[in-house]
């Protein structure tokens, strides 16, 4: 072992110390930056989110497994003994509830409301329900775990809900940690690639020369073409998940499910509850209403949302449901959500357009792997501000966007603006439909090289397919994984 310079640097180094002074290299100051600091902070940031993530998936699951351990519980007669609210530290209110039980001959106390640790955005509504439903000297059901008596709880499914806010909340962690940590990996990269790949060319570099059509392209330099997305559309996937997390916060997937045709059924039941929410459309309060209706010789109860008041406590109203979701009904006229369908529509609609631009970039490089194989090879060179068009193809907007331009049989043909090239290299390399020279696709110097055979198209390949899969991954753990 040899040591190394001062204490800002590693101590000690093998004596084939190739990596570690590939590494010193690397740090140069890049925008004020040193890359191996920006690396420090992107695992700093990457493995605290996860962290958090993984902690609030970790409580889900404890209350999971909590609530169904407690379906086994005995239903046993209480008596409140103090129900009020109290101010806590933060300044926010919680319902102190007390209730006394009996098991097997010996009396016991609990103050457990459900079986979810801590407090959710909706737990303020849901303790005045109790506190007007069980003041104190009501009589009750709580449910007691036989294997340890004092522990009892009022409500044993809440916790199920609340888990999959717990969900929710993980899912943005997750997603940051996920981001921060590929960043880490891309910033690492280079310094040890450069080491381990022991030659080849570096960016930047690549062979000008292209054999001529039909090309052989092998699965992995196909993938890295098809997979291969500039950062426009990477950002756009990432606010694509961003909005997905909105859409689900104000219940937009259950919303499309009610929009779909049912069988519905009216049935009659009756407004048990008013409350004016500190929310408002246009100058007009929110309302929402309990009520109660019969359905399948079972007394359900639901939530119904209007702008301005409607109803009073003891109204008899039509409820509206879907045979189907029977517990998905509302009054008649109403709406279930206290979001109405127009703001669940704004994220749901930039999704679409996102969706649009991230399929269009796809289908793009479709076109540029089909010309990959089959097209033809120029040189287009760098348009100055103020060139002449040249052609009447310049009149429209696409031709007006490019940047560079190239000859096909003494005519000026330009490239597509879509092309992932730089804007300021002098001349790039253009693979053309000889039909068709319109239909064309600009290449980079990485690009040109992977074409060749010079530069190894797995690393573009692994993360390009790294992006869209792990976004998938995520919304359809958020969507569909319960």
């Amino acid at each position: 072992m040899t040591a190394t310079r001062g204490s800002d640097r590693i101590g000690f180094v093998t004596n084939n110390s190739n990596l570690y002074q590939a590494m010193i290299r690397e740090e140069i100051h890049v925008d004020g930056v040193r890359p191996m600091s920006k690396l420090a902070v992107y695992l700093l940031i990457g493995i605290t989110t996860l962290a958090i993530g993984v902690g609030l998936l970790t409580l889900r699951h404890y209350t999971l497994s909590a609530t169904e351990a407690a379906l086994t519980w005995v239903p046993t007669p209480a008596v409140v003994e103090r129900a009020e609210f109290a101010r806590v530290d933060d300044g926010s209110r919680v319902l102190d509830l007390e209730y006394r039980y009996e098991f097997r001959g010996i009396t016991y106390r609990s103050d457990r409301l459900d079986l979810l640790p801590g407090r959710t955005g909706d737990d303020d509504a849901w303790e005045e329900q109790l506190l007007a439903r069980w003041p104190v000297g009501s009589e009750v059901t709580c449910y007691v775990d036989p294997a340890n008596p004092r522990m009892a709880v009022l409500d044993r499914q809440r916790g199920a809900a609340g888990a999959g806010t717990l969900r929710l909340l993980a899912f943005p962690f997750l997603a940051i940690a996920a981001a921060f940590l590929f960043a880490a990996a891309k910033n690492a990269w280079p310094s040890v690639s450069r080491v381990l790949a022991g030659g080849g060319l570096a960016s930047g570099q690549s062979s000008s020369e292209l054999a001529g059509p039909p090309r052989r392209i092998g699965p992995v330099t196909a993938g890295a073409i098809l997979f291969h997305a500039p950062g426009q559309v990477q950002l756009a996937w990432a606010f694509f998940v961003g909005f997905a997390i909105v859409f689900t916060t104000l219940e937009g997937p259950a919303v499309l499910r009610e929009l779909w045709p049912s069988d519905e059924a009216r049935v009659e039941g009756e407004v048990t509850r008013v409350k004016g929410l500190e929310q408002w459309e246009f100058t007009r309060q929110v309302f929402e209403y309990e009520f109660r209706y019969p359905w399948d010789g079972k007394t359900r109860t639901g939530t119904s949302h209007t702008v301005g008041q409607r109803y009073e406590v003891g109204d008899l109203v039509e409820i509206v449901l879907n045979s189907q979701l029977p517990d998905s009904a509302r009054i008649a006229d109403t709406r279930r959500r206290f979001a109405p369908w127009w703001v669940v529509a704004i994220p749901f609609g930039v999704m679409l357009l996102l969706s649009v631009g991230i399929v269009g970039s796809y289908v793009f490089n479709l076109r540029w792997l089909i010309l990959a194989r089959n097209g033809l090879v120029a040189t287009a060179t760098r348009r100055e501000p103020g060139d002449p068009a040249g052609s009447a193809e310049a009149a429209s907007s696409r031709a007006a966007m490019s940047k560079y331009e190239f000859q096909v049989g003494g005519e000026t043909v330009f490239v597509d603006p879509r092309s992932m090239v730089g804007g300021e290299a002098k001349t790039i390399h253009v693979l053309y439909d000889p039909r068709k020279p319109a239909r064309n696709v600009g290449i980079g110097d990485r690009t040109c090289s992977i074409l060749s055979g010079t530069v190894n198209p797995w690393p573009r390949c692994l993360v390009g397919m790294l992006v869209p899969a792990a976004c998938v991954s995520a919304l359809v753990w958020l969507w569909f994984g319960g």
